[in-house]
């Protein structure tokens, strides 16, 4: 089917990723998938055509073997995908980059700090965006990596969102973050600026942004204590 140095994977959106595979010559072959795959190979420069779309890709094959597709009725054989397919297809594509495989290829699963924040941010994106306080530990913003200041944590301008994240971790040795296999969770926090939570989450809209009783009753107790002193 094929012999390939490596294999590069780059998640674009729940729905778009691209493929490069490295032949041991160098030449790099890139296939494309959302609901119609492309491959940079010659002849898909011309799939316009129906006839040619038929033609089957041998990198996009190889591909969707390694991603064990073939036990999933014929989408091996084809070019265009469902919505539910194509999902799957990448979320095949996200575990193959992230774990161990046997055919030894090798699968970067790292990019820069802001990129690797973006990869992630759909799989949380139904978790609420909840009002905290800013306390403890929590040194700064998630959405702009800034440093949260001093005012920061005096009312009424200690207020930040929480919400949960896939968290990124950094590799000591090789200098460079990297996300976990099992893409480990955890709270992180926000300024309470849209923008500063849109540079993770594109979609996020202040209306997201959920008030909990906890807060309300400590923001009550706050002003009473205000008030009788």
């Amino acid at each position: 089917m094929g012999d390939y140095k490596y294999i590069e994977v780059n998640i674009h959106s729940p729905m778009q990723a691209t493929v490069s595979l490295v032949s041991p010559q160098g030449e790099t072959y890139a296939v494309y998938f959302d609901q119609k795959s492309t491959c940079s190979y010659p002849f898909s420069k011309l799939q316009s055509t129906e006839k040619l779309r038929k033609v089957e890709c041998k990198h996009r094959i190889f591909i969707l073997i390694c991603l064990d597709c073939s036990q999933t009725c014929n989408i091996i054989e084809q070019y265009s995908y469902t919505l539910t397919e194509v999902g799957d297809i990448v979320n095949r594509l996200d575990a193959f980059a992230l774990q161990p495989n046997s055919l030894k290829l090798n699968i970067p699963s790292t990019f820069n700090y802001s990129d690797l924040k973006k990869r992630y941010w759909h799989l949380t994106s139904s978790d609420p965006f909840e009002l905290t306080y800013l306390h403890g530990v929590i040194s700064k913003c998630y959405g702009c990596d800034k440093k949260y200041t001093d005012i920061n944590r005096k009312s009424p301008f200690d207020v930040i969102i929480k919400h949960l994240e896939v968290r990124l971790r950094f590799n000591n040795d090789k200098k460079e973050w990297y996300i976990s296999a099992n893409k480990e969770k955890s709270n992180a926090y926000y300024h309470l600026q849209t923008d500063c939570v849109q540079k993770v989450h594109p979609n996020f809209k202040a209306g997201d942004i959920i008030i909990t009783n906890e807060l309300r009753l400590r923001r009550a107790q706050a002003l009473s204590h205000q008030f009788r002193n």
